[in-house]
């Protein structure tokens, strides 16, 4: 359902995604300080582990809804990038700068400014930076080449993140790493907002589900037993 509200259209459906989003990554944080009192490779902290898999949903969520609104748009490059820009590295900045003074005086650890902007947490940040820089180039691949340039870009994706997950290709010999990563989830949130599916709603939720257990068990086949050994050395 589409409102304009104070002359802008809002998409209400995408509002709910992106709350369902937020509550997915706040999810995922929680639960995993459930991990550390749950012994090892017991059934809670399986659960704990299905858990973490829910929440992680959240990111792919947020890139898909920025694909949905983002693509087949036309928009000045340099007022695009500053757009973007401003709202990611200015609020980038102020926290990178705050959460240093934080661990100081709570852990007295005079050492967080010399890892300044270089803290694994703010992976989300340079991984947006990297998407939002490559989407312009993606964008007018769309707009030239329609849905069929969709499909082509997403099964090329799809084949290589599945084949990157099971250790069975080699980048070496083919280079599609190009194909790889976190923006094939904002070429799919386009190509889920715009393409009109021949499944009725009910059998879409089926499906949806279904891919979600079985990636989820592969998920958890190759982070459980990482997360396991991590755990042991601490606990060591």
């Amino acid at each position: 359902m589409i409102k304009n509200i104070n002359g802008r259209n809002r998409i209400f459906y995408l509002d709910e995604v992106r709350a369902l989003a937020i509550i997915l990554v706040i999810l995922c944080h929680i639960i995993r300080e459930f991990c550390q009192i749950r012994p090892s490779g017991s059934l809670g902290w399986l659960s704990v582990g299905v858990f973490i898999e829910l929440g992680v949903m959240g990111v792919p969520l947020f890139l898909m809804i920025s694909g949905s609104l983002l693509l087949n748009r036309e928009y000045d490059l340099p007022d695009f990038l500053k757009r973007r820009f401003t709202r990611i590295l200015i609020p980038f900045i102020f926290w990178a700068l705050l959460l240093p003074i934080y661990k100081i005086i709570v852990n007295n650890d005079p050492t967080p400014y010399l890892t300044l902007f270089l803290d694994r947490q703010y992976w989300f940040i340079y991984m947006l930076i990297g998407v939002y820089l490559f989407l312009p180039i993606i964008n007018s691949f769309i707009r030239e080449y329609k849905m069929k340039g969709v499909e082509y870009f997403l099964i090329l994706w799809l084949i290589t993140i599945t084949l990157n997950t099971f250790g069975l290709y080699p980048f070496h010999a083919l280079e599609l790493s190009y194909f790889a990563g976190y923006v094939g989830f904002i070429v799919l949130g386009y190509y889920l907002t715009n393409k009109e599916f021949k499944l009725s709603d009910k059998h879409m939720i089926w499906l949806g589900l279904i891919l979600f257990i079985v990636f989820t068990l592969i998920n958890l086949h190759f982070t459980l037993p990482i997360t396991k050994l991590e755990f042991s050395m601490m606990v060591h």
